[in-house]
């Protein structure tokens, strides 16, 4: 259960996240109108394209309907 904001564009607002556990993590990763949690507490939102990487290989994008789905 870990999170971690790997990068950051503060001009277009499009971030990068690591991720260890989806289920356990993806509350605490920032939407396009929710802010994160925890260590993410500080990214008040993040643009459609994001993408969270997890420690397994898998990705997840955040999509223009809030929602982060598989990549």
């Amino acid at each position: 259960m870990s999170v971690a904001l790997l990068d950051r564009n503060f001009s277009t607002n499009y971030c990068e996240f690591s991720y260890d556990e989806w289920e356990s993590d993806k509350d605490s990763i920032p939407t396009l109108n929710t802010p994160g949690k925890g260590v993410l507490s500080n990214i008040r939102s993040c643009t459609q394209g994001s993408i969270a990487i997890g420690t397994d290989g898998t990705m997840k994008i955040l999509k223009g309907s809030n929602e982060w789905v598989d990549y």
